[in-house]
């Protein structure tokens, strides 16, 4: 399956984030002076497609 999507996805989480948005999140979490690199959007990833539990946390208290 191929798509032209570039936005935000959802990945049985209730909440949408990009992945700017994210990787913000966890350099405030560690407290650390990182640089955060955009790079190429890479080749389909199915993501989702091959999750067959769903999310009990949100993102944020899993992440600390």
């Amino acid at each position: 399956m191929e798509e032209d999507n570039t936005g935000p996805i959802n990945i049985s989480n209730p909440n949408e984030f990009t992945m700017i948005e994210r990787a913000e999140t966890v350099k405030e979490l560690i407290n650390l002076r990182i640089e955060i690199k955009m790079v190429e959007n890479t080749p389909h990833n199915p993501g989702r497609e091959s999750q067959t539990s769903q999310m009990q946390i949100n993102c944020l208290d899993g992440s600390q």
